[in-house]
């Protein structure tokens, strides 16, 4: 092996080179991916061309940095499960924020780069400056973080100084961040993913292993590193966890540049939903990493935990992908923080200020700069600290008291103005002052701060308004503007309704009851059985588990009874039976199955019960009750477990340390069949969901096609109305003679035809709707077709006025014969002609012409924006208030059932048009 030795160090050793190679790899494709930056959207915002898969992947990588590896690591190694607790808090929070807030954002202006403008439309100028400036320095501690850990990465891994180490890996990420913005993040965040999914999990795995698989690592660590109350530190971690709940972490800077980035709230939805479950599992991993690393060595410095085991159990060349995978954790959340943290200098700081004195500045020139500001500032304060976990509370003392709490109205819209953030502010400000001289605890000072900041936001609010008023922006129409008002009393009747009350539990389980079914009957007959006659899994091994044993198959085979027997319950406690239901549930499955293992001494029979009994549950009910009713069941299982053979030990130890670590099988069978139960059960909830969609598309395309129907049929009466009222006419007693020649008279027998014409025709729709809502277009019905019958069918059928069909121009110089449904495909056309009508001006144009067996269908409307082209065949899609969005999904999945295909290509502004292009290739078989 070639290498190189400097002062006893090797340079130039299989794993160095495997890291430069990935440094400069990432260098490299940084450099490529952002030599094209015109602007300051396309460097901040990369002109948001993102699709879903990079923008979760950057957030990930953005997200999982080196306070969220190594710190975590170190915290864990220190202190135990407690640090764990608390960094989960990180994906709860992102869940909750992907649940509540994501389906209530507002759109973006076009001018918005960062959360600095978007706190600058809501409370005004000087609020996005000073926005700017705390975002400004959250980033550059965040960059200082992941340097720091950077540095400790070369120094205990490569044998690189720290200092070098800062300076390398900082370098590389200003040089690549300066210089092609947020595309170059973006695709070296995806580039260092990919990395660290694969390395994280293989070393979590041979850590574990090489500490002895987790329950010998549950036996033999400290029992003080499982305590979570009686923590020495649970002040500490118990107010990060709510600050990290409160959503300070999930919508950081970074995530809502990602945020801002992403093309509708569907999209963001999705990613912060994968979001929340890879974050967990990835600090499932490092809590595992940090335990494994304190079993293989307890005396070593705790700020080393990881990279420790990194150079303790991997050999030579899989170390060096190790080094590269935690370089990557690190270098994609600098990255991310570099870019925002410039932005905010340049665009939401320098920008503003300048335009006071009337001075302009070329942003993009001026950006480059600012990132190198912020490097050097990074490095600084990474030398001269060593706690990553510290640094990263010293951000939320910045961050959440004065930015996200009014973030998060302005995010939700929220109506606010410029004296409700200045009370605020003011009101953290000198609660924080308040607090810290009283108590001389800067955790409890930023906490209560930030309550503060809550309670004075709300109650101004509140005041001004005499309710709470939302101004809600949709994504799909820049136009819309609804505001809605909610009263406290509002509030309360929600508040309530989440509180598990008998009332709220019987509404809740009569509506799942309602949605899902219940098989009560049957598995009130299977466990009757199952409780009564004594099989051989309810052997009595031990005498002293008789009583409680017996217990549990007496309530259990009482519950089941009660089950067969819910149609002979009286009347007046009917409405209770769903609650009943659910209560039977978990108490014969997860309750008994748990208490049942662990009375039976971690029985083979009953271990592989509880995974049975689990997977039957999840197909009994819905997946959300599914989780509920099995964390309750298993939790107090355990605890009936614990108390009934009363252990003398904690409850911990009673987990750690029961009958060579039952537990642990228990708590791994236990999640193991969650999982699949959730994954594979869940299909039930998707093929009801897939049911009702169905429902909700007939019942739309019915009310479409009927407004359609209807529609011709007045204006078709209203004709006739009004020529009627134009004839000449006698009046003689009872008789009326009407003059009437010949032509008027053929006139009004065709309106009338063309009535009951049309209301066939609409019977006609409905039937074959429901006929297609189950099953594919009858291909008997096929038949040669024509473009020019079907089109002069669609024209003259369908009761345009003379101005609309004089405003279509018609070229087919080909006229393509084709073999599909003529009803169906004349409709289609009809679809379209209508389209261009009511979407585009009174005076729109349509022409029509064909070329290389394509029908082009082209109006000069205002066409259709960017953000809403991606969705215009999607089901129930629509821009307008008045449809149904069926139309257009409808018309493709006819003709892609006919083997073709429809698409669209559209312009907005000067010369604007649309232009439906109806792709017969593939079935112009004539």
């Amino acid at each position: 092996m070639f290498t190189a030795k400097l002062n006893n160090i090797t340079y130039l050793s299989i794993d160095h080179i495997i890291v430069y190679i990935f440094l400069i790899s990432i260098l490299l494709a940084g450099l490529y991916v952002g030599r094209k930056i015109k602007n300051m959207r396309d460097y901040s915002l990369a002109n948001k061309n993102f699709g879903t898969s990079i923008l979760l992947l950057t957030m990930l990588a953005t997200t999982i940095g080196g306070g969220s590896s190594s710190g975590l690591a170190a915290k864990v190694y220190q202190h135990g499960i407690i640090a764990y607790i608390t960094y989960l808090s990180i994906p709860l929070s992102i869940f909750l924020v992907g649940k509540f807030v994501i389906p209530r954002i507002i759109n973006f202006e076009e001018q918005d780069l960062s959360m600095a403008d978007i706190m600058g439309r809501f409370y005004g100028e000087n609020a996005k400056i000073l926005t700017g400036i705390i975002g400004f320095l959250f980033c550059i501690i965040g960059v200082g973080i992941q340097v720091m850990t950077l540095g400790f990465l070369f120094e205990i891994l490569l044998g690189i100084s720290k200092l070098k180490g800062c300076i390398i890996g900082g370098g590389i990420i200003i040089i690549y961040t300066s210089f092609g913005g947020i595309r170059s993040v973006a695709i070296t965040d995806v580039l260092e993913f990919i990395v660290l999914i694969v390395i994280i999990p293989i070393l979590a795995s041979l850590a574990v292993s090489k500490a002895g698989g987790i329950s010998n690592m549950l036996q033999n660590i400290p029992i003080t590193k499982f305590e979570v109350l009686k923590s020495p530190n649970f002040r500490n971690y118990f107010i990060m966890f709510i600050l990290f709940v409160f959503p300070t972490i999930s919508l950081n800077p970074m995530a809502i540049q990602r945020i801002i980035m992403a093309k509708d709230r569907k999209q963001i939805k999705s990613i912060y939903m994968i979001f929340a479950a890879v974050t967990l599992a990835f600090y499932t991993m490092i809590f595992l990493l940090g335990l494994s690393s304190y079993l293989l060595d307890p005396n070593i410095n705790y700020n080393t935990a990881l990279p420790n085991t990194i150079k303790t159990i991997l050999p030579i060349g899989l170390k060096g992908f190790a080094i590269a995978g935690m370089l990557a954790v690190i270098m994609s959340t600098g990255d991310s923080a570099l870019n925002v943290g410039s932005i905010f200098l340049v665009h939401n700081i320098m920008d503003p200020l300048f335009k006071k004195i009337k001075v302009k500045i070329n942003e993009l020139v001026f950006i480059k700069f600012a990132s190198l500001i912020i490097g050097i500032a990074a490095v600084y304060i990474s030398y001269n600290s060593s706690d990553t976990l510290k640094l990263n509370f010293y951000i939320l003392s910045l961050f959440s008291p004065l930015v996200t709490f009014p973030l998060l109205c302005a995010l939700i819209g929220l109506k606010g103005d410029k004296r409700i953030f200045y009370i605020s502010a003011g009101s953290a400000l000198i609660t924080f002052v308040i607090v810290l001289f009283i108590t001389k605890l800067d955790d409890v000072a930023i906490l209560s701060a930030t309550f503060a900041n809550i309670f004075s936001f709300l109650i101004y609010h509140y005041i001004k308004n005499g309710k709470f008023v939302f101004i809600s922006k949709s994504f799909t129409d820049e136009k819309e503007i609804e505001e809605q008002n909610i009263s406290l009393r509002k509030i309360k009747k929600y508040i309530f309704s989440l509180i598990p009350t008998p009332k709220n539990l019987i509404k809740i389980t009569n509506n799942n009851i309602k949605r899902y079914g219940s098989s009560h009957i049957m598995f009130g007959a299977f466990f009757c059985i199952n409780y009564i006659v004594p099989i051989f899994m309810w052997n009595y091994h031990e005498t002293a588990n008789l009583v409680p044993m017996t217990f549990l198959r007496f309530m259990g085979g009482l519950l089941s009874v009660g089950l067969i027997l819910e149609r002979r319950w009286p009347y007046n406690l009917k409405k209770y039976f769903p609650i009943y239901w659910y209560f039977s549930v978990c108490f014969c499955l997860p309750f008994t199955s748990t208490a049942m293992y662990l009375l039976m001494g971690a029985s083979t029979e009953w271990i592989v019960n509880i995974a049975l009994t689990i997977m039957l549950m999840a197909w009994l009910i819905d997946w959300k009750s599914f989780l509920i009713l099995l964390i309750i069941g298993s939790i107090n299982g355990i605890l009936f477990g614990y108390f009934i053979t009363q252990n003398n030990g904690s409850l911990i130890e009673f987990i750690r340390f029961n009958d060579t670590s039952s537990c642990y099988i228990l708590i791994y069978t236990l999640l193991f069949s969650c999982l699949i139960g959730v994954i594979f059960f869940r299909k039930k909830d998707n093929d009801i969901q897939k049911k009702l969609n169905v429902l909700k598309l007939m019942a739309g395309s019915m009310a479409h096609e009927i407004k359609n129907v209807i529609g011709v049929d007045i204006s078709n009466n209203m004709f006739l109305k009004m020529l009627l009222a134009e004839l000449p006419k006698t009046i003689k007693g009872n008789k009326v003679t009407i003059n009437i020649d010949l032509s008027t008279f053929n006139r009004i027998n065709e309106l009338v035809d063309n009535l009951g014409e049309n209301t066939q025709k609409g019977i006609e729709i409905i039937k074959r709707i429901i006929v297609n809502m189950s099953k594919q277009i009858n291909e008997k019905e096929f038949q040669i077709l024509n473009i020019k019958e079907c089109l002069n069918e669609a024209i003259e059928k369908y009761g345009m006025t003379k101005e609309q069909k004089n405003n279509i121009k018609i070229k087919i110089d080909q006229n393509i014969k084709f073999i599909g449904s003529k009803f169906f495909f004349t409709h289609i056309l009809f679809n379209l002609i209508k389209n261009a009508y009511r979407f585009g001006r009174e005076d729109c144009k349509i022409n029509i012409w064909t070329q290389e067996n394509k029908l082009f269908f082209k109006d000069n409307g205002p066409g259709i924006s960017k953000d809403n082209l991606p969705y215009i065949f999607d089901y129930f899609f629509t821009t307008s208030s008045t449809g149904a969005g069926i139309g257009l999904p409808f018309s493709k999945m006819v003709i892609e059932k006919m083997d073709g295909d429809i698409y669209c290509d559209t312009k907005t502004g000067k010369d604007s048009y649309t232009t439906f292009i109806i792709d017969l290739s593939k079935i112009a078989k004539i």
